[in-house]
């Protein structure tokens, strides 16, 4: 789940698709004979999405191309990342095993992952590291199931990928294919990069057996494909999420593909695919928490909203579950903004992170759902807030690093002071502000990895206006605890909360006691996370300084129990302000990934201690 805005107050119908044989990959490379070249920068993207889509796949079951002596000899290599951890609607999966008369499937566990912000807090928690493991390791079963398997090395892919190509390509097969998915944000681009050039000096250094490798982009993980957009990409992505919505959701102007089949039959795995030291567990063992540096992962508190088990068995299971056994979709409008339980949202967004659910697999059951029970607000809603995600997606593209900067893509760092107070970020981060909607929230994200959207909306809103703080430091907080963080959604969230973002409107508070009131009106989600409290009056929780002295000494919660409120609330309803009317449905939650920090080109938290310095526009900005 994510950061959300405003709706639209109609139902619109989202275009026709196209058949699965129209295919488009974002060009193709033959390494060491580049035919784009990837410009670092701001505009660092528009070589890997910009380029000319030319279709790779025919209408028949073999590739443009793939004919049966074209496929004799030739070895695919899967390059599996981060954020398509899944089988279905795998495009580079499919198509390599279409043209491939053996594919090998690589992940590549890379340490820069879990590094530390230059705050020196984890890029990753273990939680949410368990999570990924949990999700390759699901991917490897299911290949496993299919008489494949996956390979998982640790280490930096522009080391790990070449190798692997040289070791194929000095072997039986006459021909190495690179297939993969290209990135949407500079760190990740940047290592999609560094393989590519890394595979080009391969091949003129002659490793390899001298054979060139080609590798196969395709862009992934969206409802739309760039190639359909009814608009330059990424020049021409709209700024303001109602505009896109309106071109893409029209009738003639964009169509939503169906997802690619699984491929059929799996080719074999090359030969000479084991470790450098040539022992037998070549597929490679996948790594604990433990053994990457962060610990031990906590077991799952029982008081989440579900235990979220990654990988992409777990994640349709959950689709199957929240649709079609639970039959929660027909309600999902009216029930989308709850805190407690398991059925108020679908709760896909930690498997669409990930990549273990496509989004157009979700929506096949969504128009499956339509057509067997109901079509109604609810089932649209579901897929609006689909078109949320591939809107940050695209944006993230046409900004550039922008969104990682304090001014962010509006480029208006000095809008106001924005302070770094050592002080109140811990005490935001541990649910510890003295404001208890506010900390209900910020402990679950602590202990399950997961916040409602309506929580993401109002602890932001509290960070960024009330307590005026750099809103990365918040971006960076839920990167590391979120499971299913996104740098795309969430940063260009944080974006739109901190009023940095490219949307003119982008300027809403969000009133602590009016939000409490609305959606914990009794105080059961509140009670549920801070049981310290749990003998209050409704009232006295929801109200901003509710918790009064003399409640403290008839209900024995100290200030070492329960602190006082860490600072007052710019615009509390007492002193006036922006609070009343801008909040309800015009506000922005998340959707589907927490924010991005810390080191390389995003930006970090700067070095804490000194309450109340304000962040200097240019120390964090690249």
């Amino acid at each position: 789940m994510l950061l959300h805005i405003r709706r639209p107050t109609a139902v619109a119908t989202l275009a026709c698709l196209l058949p699965v044989s129209q295919s488009f990959f974002a060009g193709t490379t033959i390494v060491g004979i580049p035919r784009h070249h990837h410009n670092k920068g701001h505009n660092s993207r528009r070589t890997l999405h910009g380029a000319t889509m030319t279709s790779m796949m025919s209408a028949g079951g073999t590739a443009a191309g793939g004919s049966a002596a074209a496929l004799k000899g030739a070895a695919g290599i899967v390059w599996f990342k981060y954020s398509d951890l899944r089988l279905e609607d795998h495009e580079p999966l499919a198509l390599a095993h279409r043209e491939s008369a053996q594919v090998a499937h690589v992940f590549c566990i890379d340490d820069r992952w879990f590094g530390q912000t230059r705050r020196g807090t984890n890029k990753m928690s273990a939680a949410r590291c368990r999570f990924l493991l949990e999700s390759v390791a699901d991917l490897r079963a299911r290949l496993r199931e299919r008489g494949s398997d996956l390979l998982v090395r640790r280490g930096h892919p522009e080391d790990v990928i070449p190798a692997l190509a040289a070791r194929l390509g000095g072997g039986a097969a006459a021909a190495v294919t690179l297939f993969t998915h290209t990135d949407v944000c500079s760190e990740e681009a940047d290592v999609h990069s560094a393989v590519k050039s890394a595979l080009a000096a391969a091949s003129s250094a002659g490793s390899g057996g001298g054979a060139a490798v080609a590798v196969k982009e395709a862009w992934g993980n969206t409802l739309h494909d760039v190639a359909d957009l009814p608009f330059d990409f990424p020049s021409g992505v709209p700024e303001v999420f109602t505009q896109f919505r309106k071109s893409v959701e029209s009738k003639y102007s964009c169509k939503m593909r169906p997802p690619v089949p699984l491929p059929s039959p799996f080719r074999p795995v090359p030969t000479g695919t084991t470790q450098d030291d040539g022992e037998a567990s070549a597929p490679g063992a996948i790594p604990t928490t433990e053994e990457l540096g962060l610990g031990t992962a906590p077991e799952r508190d029982a008081r989440s909203v579900l235990p979220f088990n990654g990988g992409e068995t777990a994640g349709l299971r959950r689709v199957q579950s929240y649709i079609w056994d639970e039959d929660r979709l027909r309600e999902y409008k009216v029930t989308r903004n709850g805190l407690l339980g398991s059925g108020f949202s679908s709760k896909f967004s930690p498997w669409l992170a990930l990549g273990c659910l496509s989004p157009r697999t979700i929506v096949k059951e969504v128009r499956k759902y339509e057509k067997d029970r109901v079509a109604n607000d609810s089932t649209y809603w579901l897929i609006f807030e689909l078109l949320w995600r591939d809107f940050f997606r695209y944006s993230a593209v046409k900004n550039g690093n922008s969104i990682f900067h304090l001014g962010g893509p509006r480029r208006d760092a000095g809008r106001q002071r924005w302070l770094d107070d050592a002080g109140s970020l811990e005490a935001w981060k541990e649910g510890e502000t003295g404001y208890p909607f506010i900390d209900a929230n910020m402990r679950e994200l602590k202990a399950s990895g997961f916040m409602s959207n309506r929580g993401r909306q109002v602890v932001a809103s509290f960070f960024t206006r009330d307590l005026q703080m750099d809103w990365r430091l918040g971006a960076e907080h839920f990167e590391e605890y979120l499971l299913d963080h996104d740098p795309a959604s969430n940063w260009g969230n944080w974006n739109y909360v901190a009023g940095v973002g490219s949307d003119p409107r982008e300027d809403r508070y969000f009133n602590i006691e009016k939000q409490a009131k609305t959606y914990d009106a009794d105080g059961a989600y509140m009670r549920h996370w801070l049981p310290e409290l749990a003998v209050l009056p409704t009232t006295a929780l929801q109200t901003p300084g509710g918790i009064t002295t003399m409640l403290r000494h008839m209900h024995a919660i100290p200030t070492s129990v329960y602190p006082d409120p860490i600072a007052p609330l710019k615009f509390s309803k007492a002193g006036g302000g922006r609070g009343g009317g801008r909040v309800g449905g015009d506000g922005r939650g998340g959707r589907g990934g927490g924010g991005r920090g810390g080191g390389g080109k995003r930006g970090g938290g700067g070095k804490g201690g000194n309450s109340g310095r304000k962040f200097k526009a240019s120390r964090l900005q690249t």
